[in-house]
């Protein structure tokens, strides 16, 4: 599986502009933990997290920029976001997104193609994969490998999502093979043995 296969899409984004009340709006309104922010070209620039909006909110700033009692509070996304931001591209493999998304302690992922955040990836759309059992998998595998040019010469198992084939084939069909069981929900990853 791959990002692109259990990303929300369309990606829900904001504006460096977006006043914060709008900003914990859009979380609030749609159950998620952060939101990207875009710029006026609808790059992704960085993005605003549930602790963000806190932090600034209840001034809860560990590091404060200008400090003082003059410093006025912030009051757009642009002004809180967390910037770089990591993202993925939409043919990314669900073990490395998950990889990335564990080492770096992130609850969401955006996917960006072409300059452009076309979804979103979050801890529970990955947990939702796990919920697929090896048999509904092992049955799915089974029924696209069908569907392909030499898929019937594959001899398949599944264990805790991983989809091992079996069989000898040219490299272009190996390909396909590869392919048509890395699409389907639930495979962590495929390989491959002669």
């Amino acid at each position: 599986m791959r990002a692109r296969d259990i990303m929300s899409t369309p990606a829900v984004c904001v504006l460096e502009t977006t006043p914060l009340s709008e900003v914990a709006g859009t979380l609030a309104e749609h159950g998620f933990t952060a939101v990207p922010v875009v710029d006026q070209h609808d790059h992704l620039v960085g993005l605003v997290s549930e602790v963000d909006l806190i932090r600034e909110r209840f001034e809860l700033h560990p590091h404060p920029s200008a400090p003082g009692p003059d410093m006025s509070p912030r009051s757009v996304a642009g002004e809180v976001m967390t910037t770089p931001v990591e993202f993925v591209g939409p043919q990314t493999q669900l073990s490395v997104l998950a990889r990335r998304m564990i080492t770096g302690r992130r609850r969401s992922m955006p996917v960006v193609a072409s300059d452009q955040v076309v979804g979103v990836v979050t801890r529970r759309d990955v947990v939702a994969t796990m919920a697929r059992s090896d048999e509904a998998i092992l049955a799915e595998v089974r029924r696209r490998l069908g569907t392909i040019e030499g898929g019937e010469q594959w001899l398949v198992r599944v264990q805790s999502g991983v989809v091992h084939l079996r069989g000898k084939s040219d490299p272009r069909l190996q390909s396909n093979a590869i392919q048509a069981a890395d699409s389907v929900s639930g495979v962590v990853r495929v390989t491959v043995t002669g």
